[in-house]
């Protein structure tokens, strides 16, 4: 009899340590908790997928001069537009609302930044009909982009 209550008692940690072990972050978790590089070649591609489809997704990411622990994030589609915000340092935001076209473009210049390890040159892109070397400028410059100040205020981003 005792012998049965032994094997039972370890048979019950045995399943019960399998159980906890289970129970760890999914990967979805240990992505939301990640902290990436500001211009991280991984961190760009998964950014650059999310924002192509307009899929909701949270990155969090260090500031490559203030070191501040920041995110960007991709809201979804809201009116036909890919609501993206990205936190800046001393409070203050970026808001884009990107077209469909624009999402495509910035996701493409993403990739390129990905793959030159930083500023693609030589490259140029199509945003609004005008060919451009950096698309998030003309972006800011064309009123998809705004900056959002620490009161809620709307900065022009030209």
């Amino acid at each position: 009899m005792n012998r049965n209550v032994v094997w039972l008692t370890a048979s019950c940690l045995v399943a019960l340590s399998l159980v906890l072990a289970s129970c760890g972050p999914s990967a979805e978790e240990e992505e939301e908790e990640r902290v990436y590089g500001q211009l991280e070649p991984s961190a760009l591609l998964i950014l650059a997928d999310k924002l192509e489809r307009g899929e909701p997704y949270v990155q969090r990411f260090k500031h490559f001069m203030t070191g501040d622990i920041l995110e960007k994030r991709i809201v979804g589609v809201e009116d036909g537009k890919i609501l993206y915000i990205e936190e800046m340092p001393g409070g203050y935001e970026m808001e884009c609302r990107y077209s469909p076209e624009s999402a495509r473009t910035i996701a493409q210049y993403y990739r390129d930044c990905a793959d030159a390890g930083g500023e693609p040159s030589g490259k140029t892109y199509i945003i609004n009909g005008k060919e451009v070397e950096n698309p998030l400028q003309e972006c800011g410059d064309i009123g998809e982009c705004v900056g959002i100040d620490p009161s809620g205020s709307t900065i022009p981003m030209q």
